[in-house]
């Protein structure tokens, strides 16, 4: 059977639009016109972004993966390991080379975010050596993360006006134009 996804979004949106929309207007609460307003604009920011999902969450998990590769170096570097962080890598790369669905990478993420955060609070609360290394190591790999985020987002114009705003074609690499 056929994904009617998008279908169903695009009909959720003309209803909002066509019927809720108006309907709420003829009421004049002001805060459900503005809700059924703001649930028409995100539903149509995820059919602009559906394309795009599985591709962000790879990219976003292989950003993670990459931070925490770096990361395990720099700790060896100072004689420091990282059972956890080294545990949720080896996941990451593993899901990365595999077929891995949406849910299953972003769940990977979080888990590996989770672990790089407590390796530097603890670096931080010991005043290790090895903070201000891991600290850049983390601010340098971010940029790829805020990158996406910026890109993701685009549609919905939070940048200020005249600001360059990453193409998020270009950001997943995906080799398509939205």
């Amino acid at each position: 059977m056929a994904d009617r996804t998008l279908d169903g979004l695009r009909a959720c949106i003309t209803s909002l639009n066509t019927i809720v929309g108006p309907a709420v207007d003829k009421s004049g609460d002001t805060l459900a016109r503005e809700q059924v307003a703001l649930m028409a604009k995100y539903l149509d920011f995820l059919v602009d972004r559906l394309d795009y999902a599985e591709d962000r969450s790879r990219f976003e998990l292989g950003a993670y993966a990459d931070m925490a590769d770096e990361i395990a170096t720099c700790l060896s570097g100072g004689s420091v390991s990282d059972a956890e962080l080294d545990e949720r890598r080896g996941l990451a790369r593993t899901l990365l080379s595999g077929g891995a669905g949406k849910g299953r990478l972003e769940s990977a993420s979080g888990d590996l975010q989770a672990s790089i955060s407590r390796v530097v609070r603890a670096l931080g609360e010991q005043d290790h050596p090895l903070r201000t290394q891991v600290d850049r190591i983390v601010i340098r790999h971010s940029n790829a993360v805020v990158s996406l985020q910026r890109a993701w987002f685009a549609p919905q114009a939070w940048e200020a006006a005249g600001v360059t705003v990453p193409d998020i074609d270009e950001v997943l690499g995906t080799g398509r134009k939205a």
